[in-house]
Order: C-alpha cells, then sequence, then structure tokens
C-alpha cells in the first residue's frame, strides 16, 4: 500500500469537513443519521467555520492518509490553553479527539502512523502534554505510543454528570 499523510490546511477545508463528518457517523450513527434528517447543511457550516477560524489562529492541526490518491484515514489535534504548572509551564495542551481509519484499511498500522503524525505535530509546537479522546481505552495503538489510563474526570453535559474514563 503506498501510504502518505497530508497536512491539511485552509486549502484543504472541503476535504477536512468531509472526512469529519465520515469519522462522526461512523462514531455516532443514529445521531448523524438524526441531523442529516434535520439540519445537516448548518452543522457543515458551523465545521467550516471551526476548521476556518481554528486553522488559521493556529489553534488546529488536522491530517489526512492517502492510499494512492483516495482519502482513508483522518487525524485531528486540537491546541488549548490551560493553567500553566510544573510539568507544562507553557500552559497549552494538545488534544486529539479523531484518529479513523476506514474499516476497510483498519489493522494495517495506519492509525498508529497518523497518531505518530499528530504527536509530530504537538512536538514541532512545543507541546508537551497531550489528551487523547477515545472510545477504545484499552487499544494497544494508544498505549504503544505512551498513553496512560488518567484519573477518571467528570464532564458536565445537558444537565446530566457522565463518568469519563
Amino acid at each position: 500500500m503506498n501510504l502518505f499523510i497530508l497536512d491539511a490546511t485552509l486549502d484543504d477545508l472541503p476535504l477536512i469537513v468531509t472526512c469529519r463528518l465520515e469519522y462522526l457517523k461512523a462514531i455516532y450513527p443514529k445521531t448523524m443519521a438524526s441531523l442529516a434528517e434535520r439540519s445537516l447543511p448548518a452543522f457543515r457550516n458551523q465545521l467550516v467555520a471551526y476548521y476556518r477560524k481554528s486553522i488559521s489562529e493556529g489553534r488546529h492541526a488536522s491530517c489526512i492518509a492517502f492510499s494512492e490518491e483516495k482519502p482513508i484515514g483522518f487525524g485531528t489535534l486540537t491546541v488549548e490553553p490551560e493553567e500553566p504548572t510544573p510539568c507544562n509551564p507553557i500552559g497549552y495542551r494538545g488534544h486529539i479527539s479523531s484518529i479513523y481509519v476506514r474499516e476497510e484499511y483498519r489493522h494495517h498500522g495506519i492509525g498508529g502512523k497518523i497518531l505518530d503524525h499528530m504527536l509530530d505535530v504537538a512536538k514541532k509546537k512545543k507541546i508537551r502534554c497531550v489528551y487523547l479522546e477515545t472510545n477504545l481505552v484499552d487499544s494497544p495503538l494508544y498505549s504503544e505510543a505512551g498513553f496512560v489510563k488518567s484519573v477518571e474526570t467528570l464532564v458536565f453535559n445537558k444537565n446530566r454528570i457522565h463518568l469519563v474514563k
């Protein structure tokens, strides 16, 4: 397989949005189906506005993995401010919220290459603290990259508190 990873720019905005929507449909099929019926164009516009602003401000990085000329995977890193601490004196952290590979290309190391790429982006931005959001907490992909389970946190959402591990 001829694999290459593209650092997406504002010129790639339509492809970034398409990849993000594909990722969301895979992760949240019922919610996205409902959204498609009601207001997918408005949601797409919100994504475009978010990416346009956050990429131009240097607060977001996306990469797209290609096999030949076909996009087959996607990764995102958001740079978030936080209070400086002794272990994170610059006061910014990275947040990886999307590592996605199309189902037919999984189990070939592509997710690991996307993850490594996003960690390299964080390193170039001098980010020492990177958080990863995943529904596959026990995946060897993440532990092999150096991620460890953290202490449980509480997330407030729609008047209910959910425990996130």
